[in-house]
């Protein structure tokens, strides 16, 4: 007798007492299907006839320009490298024999001076799962001791490699953490060979990057095959 009736229904839920909100770009009014930003960029004809040849010489010299501008300098390579060693430093501490290899912008050929710092823990050996070893040191990187030198650190460790992110103070740099990424670093290092190999790879990947920055989404999380990719498979394109 004190039942009260009431129906449910999808409207009532989301498009009536509740807010909608997108996924993907974390704006309200409108759910992840029907998101703006998430559509193909408007298709145009291409010509039929190359430029002529003063232009195309135009378009490689500013691809020069613009990787040499982009690439960081020795210096700063150094550095990472240096960082990377201080970061293993604190790794030995829970696990003596850890290693540290960079792979991604870094190391590969096609980096700048903001990139993120990528670093890869090898164990080599018999450890616990890697979600416990992720959040292992992102416990540790929390703790009183270690404050001055990490901040914002958070263990990600439901994606398919398991990461800590943390951001160092003293250089001011973004850091995540990976363990056995191994294909990472095979990625990397066929990248670097790529660059090595022929003058023109490295102008011609910074413009695939910039150009896919502008036109696609692009980061590692998985999203629609269209508008999702990452800085490897980009710069193989070339």
């Amino acid at each position: 007798a004190n039942v009260v009736p009431y129906s449910f229904s999808k409207k009532k839920f989301v498009y009536h007492d509740y807010p909608r909100a997108c996924l993907h770009c974390k704006k309200l009014h409108h759910i992840a299907e029907e998101c703006p930003e998430e559509g193909l960029p408007e298709a145009h004809d291409v010509p039929s006839s190359l430029p002529e040849p003063r232009c195309l010489k135009a378009i490689s010299q500013h691809l020069i320009t613009y990787s040499k501008a982009m690439s960081p300098a020795e210096y700063e390579v150094e550095q990472r490298h240096n960082i990377c060693q201080l970061v293993l430093k604190d790794v030995q501490m829970l696990y003596p024999v850890a290693d540290l290899q960079m792979f991604g912008s870094s190391v590969n050929g096609f980096g700048s001076p903001k990139s993120d710092l990528d670093l890869c823990l090898l164990l080599g050996g018999e450890y616990e799962s890697k979600e416990e070893v992720i959040e292992k040191l992102a416990a540790m990187y929390r703790s009183k001791d270690f404050r001055s030198r990490y901040r914002e650190v958070t263990a990600i460790t439901s994606a398919r490699v398991p990461i800590v992110k943390f951001f160092l103070n003293r250089w001011k740099l973004e850091c995540d953490i990976s363990l056995e990424n191994v294909l990472a670093l095979h990625n990397t290092r066929m990248l670097a060979s790529y660059a090595k190999l022929d003058k023109r790879v490295q102008p011609l990947g910074y413009a695939l990057k910039s150009f896919a920055k502008v036109s696609v989404t692009f980061e590692p999380a998985p999203k629609p095959v269209h508008c999702s990719s990452t800085n490897c498979e980009w710069c193989v394109c070339v």
